[in-house]
């Protein structure tokens, strides 16, 4: 009877030279592109809007504003206005962050959304947004142990399994 793999085949070979093997992935299978509309979701806001002080309330409610309206320069300044520093700062920095992202600015995204995880490491929703700027960024490196840390946290939550196994990749 034929066997599943017989002494012949490339699975096999692998398999008894130990040669490495090598999964091809592409820089497109890497990069996620960034979603405005789903950081605007109530699911998403909530943890962050929650955080944010009543004093900065005004300021972080206008920034989502113009967020919606893509209006990323004047959300850019209210959530700016937003950031208090004898405060938490957490939602005020994260939607600061989605605002560069949105707005094709991955480098400040992922410097700014750092910064929000000093308060706000207890949020998948950083560590998503983070990873997937970084894997946009080519910065795979600097992903993983983000992503890493995600699923190690969070290992009920699939979000960071298709991204971490991309990276091992």
């Amino acid at each position: 009877p034929p066997t599943l793999a017989s002494a012949s085949s490339p699975a096999s070979a692998v398999a008894t030279t130990g040669a490495p093997l090598y999964l091809p992935v592409e820089q497109r299978d890497l990069t996620r592109p960034f979603v405005r509309e789903d950081a605007l979701k109530p699911a998403a806001m909530g943890a962050f809007a929650e955080r944010v002080p009543a004093t900065a309330r005004a300021a972080f409610d206008e920034g989502i504003a113009h967020l919606q309206k893509r209006e990323y320069k004047e959300a850019e300044s209210s959530f700016k206005k937003a950031i208090q520093p004898d405060a938490d700062s957490t939602g005020s920095l994260a939607y600061l962050g989605v605002t560069y992202a949105a707005a094709g600015r991955d480098t400040q995204a992922a410097s700014v959304w750092r910064t929000a995880m000093a308060d706000g490491e207890d949020i998948p929703q950083l560590y998503e947004w983070l990873g997937d700027a970084l894997m946009r960024l080519k910065s795979t490196g600097e992903a993983r142990p983000i992503l890493e840390e995600a699923a190690s946290r969070w290992p009920a939550d699939l979000r960071f399994a298709r991204p971490l196994a991309l990276v091992y990749a």
